[in-house]
């Protein structure tokens, strides 16, 4: 009988971890990807800043170009606005920030 208890007690501890990270959401985060107007500028491969997040032990569980949703002036060497997205734990969100990248939020429709 006391075996069971414990088995009992094991599984609930077991249930509420794996719910408690579960629960634990992603967050989306960007950083320019060094574009700028009349083809200046360098482009930053989504690549490379994939690696930067991964040397920091930041898990990338998706990533994508996109843009920013802004309206930028039309001027040689502004920002064109073109940004690399990673979604990544939220728990990574802070040591994200130390690198640049900041939290994502689609742009909303008009």
């Amino acid at each position: 009988m006391r075996v069971l208890s414990y088995l009992a007690a094991i599984a609930t501890i077991s249930l509420t971890v794996i719910a408690a990270v579960a629960a634990e959401p992603d967050v989306q985060i960007f950083r320019p990807d060094g574009t700028l107007q009349c083809g200046m500028g360098k482009k930053i491969p989504i690549a490379d800043m994939k690696a930067e997040l991964a040397k920091a032990h930041i898990d990338v569980l998706n990533a994508r170009e996109g843009n920013d949703g802004l309206m930028h002036p039309m001027l040689c060497g502004a920002a064109t606005g073109n940004i690399n997205i990673f979604t990544i734990a939220s728990k990574d969100l802070e040591a994200a920030r130390k690198l640049g990248f900041e939290p994502y939020s689609p742009p909303k429709e008009p």
